[in-house]
């Protein structure tokens, strides 16, 4: 390796000497010089940035001592002192003298582990709890809550609610307002104005509600869903949407009202209304229309000392609600109560003497208080109303109070006239009722020909296709089936007992599209009616057993009578003596019932005899049943086919114009013809 390293070196020697050589034997000019010759450069040393070094000693903490008291436990001394860096052995290979670490990367030191801590002492377990009874706190109920943009919106829509609950139709018409201008897309707002304005407008809102009923909460879907299948008559669909909406919500007070009303109202059922009233006022014991509501499902099944209970307590809740102090009125008026009825009544009024329920309450309390005049007075305060719906229940009041008073003529006029207004002002829902009002009076004094021709007149007006869009689905539900009964009696009355039949199947299928749970039940009662008509008093006591009308247990009372069964025959009678409610149902039965009491005294003082039935008095007013004549027979052709009934001749007035006959015949609106036994226009003494 040495030879070879001298041979190497004197080769470049040679070879610079030569190049010296050459370089001096070439020629050059005189202005000519030779460049400078290159010197070599020396080798560059790296640049290498000033260190830092750390500033030494280090300056550490002085050590701590342990506070007093600790023992060594729990404390941690200082990491210890380490020697600079250029003390450890062997530097860094790759690196200038001197600088012994790495540019920017200095070794942290590490600390020798920690010792190992005193063992702790295990904790002294506490003695456990004395043991106390199980309590599962309440949780508390989901409530119905409204999809509004704003709160004050949601304030007002129940508002609006809880006024129409009252009877406040004015003051809900304009809470409802006021929440439309905040917020018009809730669902239940517009099922609420449904409720407050006519058919034709009703309608448009029910179809507004159930499209905004798609992006409301589930509750309030389903109370939307509930309440516009009542409101238009659909009860075989309202009665699961209104359970499953009391399923979801079974907190909500609100829910179990309104089935309650659905219950009370359509099905006619007060022990499911009672129940779920009960339920109500457990969650919330100041909800007023609650207690309300239950005071009257009470007082309709007969539980007169609770229905009181709960009127005051209403009262007690909401002293200056006016509807508190109507339906203690109410309640008193049943119990006997007549003076307190109407002092009750007065206070509602003085409470808000511009609400129209609170006018026709008192004039129903002082006309059940033999005080006709002072009633119709109440009544006539209202008939200057501009609202359709106020006017023409104060003419309906106005002309039943005639019939409490024994004065059928006068009812009849007053029922024709507002017909007539109804008429003019279009409003053709109105018109009908007061016709088939008319038409089941006329049928009760035995005016049979007259009875089929107002019975036809509206059944013209159902069936008018202009008049549709102004009759509500409730309302034309209702009236439908109020027609179709009275021309099942009228057909009855005159002795077409299979075109009756016919009639009545016809009913039943109607009432079971509209999913009425009753309809057996209703169209029972009915055939009993016309078995009774006919002294089939055999199938009239089986079949008028669940009869609810109080016409069909008037006619149940007087085939028990002739059955010989006086004292179940009294307590029915006692039971229509008793009724309160300005219906016409109730003109046509409380004063019939109040007659036969006064004539048959003794009929009930004991059951009659096991072995021979004792005889049943018979008072001369109530006679066999006239037998069919001309006259029944057109009214039969009258009712069942009204276009081809010929009509009789009217009177005709000034200019040969004809008119429509007002009023009823001169004496006293009995015909001159045989009493019927199912009449409250016979000849009996005046009650009141």
């Amino acid at each position: 390796m040495k030879r070879r390293t001298a041979a190497t070196t004197a080769a470049a020697a040679a070879a610079l000497l030569a190049l010296g050589t050459a370089r001096a034997q070439v020629p050059v000019g005189d202005d000519e010089e030779l460049p400078p010759r290159a010197q070599p450069q020396p080798p560059q040393q790296p640049q290498y940035p000033p260190p830092q070094y750390p500033q030494y000693p280090p300056q550490y903490p002085p050590q701590q001592q342990p506070p007093p008291g600790y023992g060594g436990y729990g404390y941690q001394p200082p990491p210890p002192q380490y020697p600079p860096p250029q003390q450890y052995p062997g530097g860094y290979a790759g690196y200038p003298p001197g600088y012994g670490y790495p540019y920017g990367a200095q070794p942290q030191p590490q600390p020798p582990p920690p010792a190992p801590p005193a063992p702790v002492p295990p904790p002294v377990a506490a003695p456990p709890p004395p043991e106390r009874p199980s309590v599962v706190a309440p949780i508390s109920a989901p409530r119905l809550t409204l999809r509004a943009k704003t709160p004050e919106a949601a304030q007002l829509t129940w508002a609006c609610a809880d006024a129409i609950d009252s009877g406040h139709l004015d003051a809900a018409r304009a809470r409802c307002a006021e929440a439309l201008a905040k917020d018009e897309d809730i669902a239940l707002l517009h099922v609420l104005l449904a409720q407050l304005h006519p058919a034709d407008v009703a309608r448009s809102e029910l179809l507004r509600a159930d499209e905004l009923g798609r992006r409301a909460s589930p509750g309030e879907k389903l109370f939307v869903d509930a309440k516009r299948a009542q409101l238009e008559g659909r009860t075989g669909d309202a009665r699961p949407l209104f359970d499953a909406l009391v399923s979801i919500l079974p907190g909500e007070p609100r829910a179990l009202v309104a089935r309650a009303r659905f219950l009370k109202e359509a099905l006619r059922d007060g022990d499911g209304a009672v129940a779920d009233l009960q339920r109500a006022i457990e969650r919330d014991p100041k909800y007023g229309v609650a207690h309300g509501m239950l005071a009257l499902a009470q007082l309709d099944r007969g539980q007169l000392d609770p229905a009181l209970a709960a009127a005051k307590k209403y009262v007690d809740v909401d002293k200056s609600e006016p509807n508190a102090q109507m339906i203690l009125a109410r309640v008193h008026l049943r119990r006997g109560e007549l003076g307190d009825a109407a002092a009750a009544g007065r206070r509602a009024v003085a409470l808000d003497d511009k609400l129209p329920a609170a006018r026709l309450l008192l004039g129903d309390v002082l006309v059940f208080h033999g005080k006709g005049r002072e009633g119709r007075t109440q009544y006539g305060a209202l008939l200057a109303s501009g609202d359709g719906p106020t006017h023409h229940e104060a003419a309906m009041r106005e002309a039943r109070s005639w019939i409490f008073d024994g004065k059928v003529a006068e009812a009849e006029r007053a029922l024709y006239a507002e017909a007539d207004l109804a008429e003019r002002a279009k409003r053709p829902g109105d018109e009908a009722e007061a016709l088939v009002e008319v038409a089941r009076l006329q049928l009760d004094r035995s005016a049979v020909a007259e009875a089929g021709q107002s019975l036809r007149r509206a059944q013209e007006v159902l069936a008018n296709p202009d008049n549709g869009p102004a009759i509500s689905a409730e309302a034309r539900r209702r009236l439908g089936a109020e027609v179709g009964q009275v021309r099942a009696m009228i057909l009855a009355a005159v002795g077409e007992r299979q075109l009756a039949e016919v009639r009545m199947g016809e009913l039943l299928a109607q009432w079971k599209l509209q999913g009425d749970p009753q309809a057996e039940q209703k169209v029972a009662a009915l055939r009993g009616w016309v078995a009774a008509r006919n002294h089939d008093d055999k199938s009239a006591l089986a079949q008028l057993g669940g009869a609810t009308r109080p016409t069909l247990r008037l006619a149940l009372a007087l085939a028990a009578q002739r059955g010989g069964d006086g004292a179940r025959a009294r307590t029915i009678m006692e039971d229509l003596s008793k009724a309160t409610e300005n219906e016409l149902e109730v003109a046509l039965t409380r004063p019939r019932a109040l007659a036969w009491l006064k004539a048959n005294r003794g009929i009930a003082a004991a059951p009659p005899a096991a072995t021979a039935p004792a005889p049943t008095p018979t008072p001369s007013p109530v006679a066999t049943p006239a037998p069919a004549s001309e006259e029944r027979t057109a009214a039969a052709s009258a009712a069942d086919e009204p276009k081809e009934a010929k009509e009789p001749k009217e009177p005709k007035g000034k200019g040969g114009k004809k008119r429509r006959a007002t009023a009823a015949p001169s004496s006293g609106g009995l015909p001159h013809k045989k009493a019927d036994p199912y009449s409250s226009s016979t000849a009996l003494p005046d009650p009141l």
